[in-house]
């Protein structure tokens, strides 16, 4: 089982209670590169997928 950073969490979580399961806009407040590092490991991890 893959383990998460809070972080990932929160981003994955967001994106699971919208509609369309989009994690823009990210809801989390990450400083810095943060959101683009959580984003990068997630699809890393295969929990994301790019579209369009």
């Amino acid at each position: 089982m893959t383990r998460l950073s809070d972080s990932q969490l929160v981003v994955l979580t967001a994106a699971c209670q919208r509609p369309d399961g989009c994690v823009f806009p990210i809801t989390a407040k990450l400083k810095g590169n943060a959101a683009g590092n959580v984003l990068k490991s997630l699809l890393t991890k295969g929990l994301l997928a790019r579209t369009g």
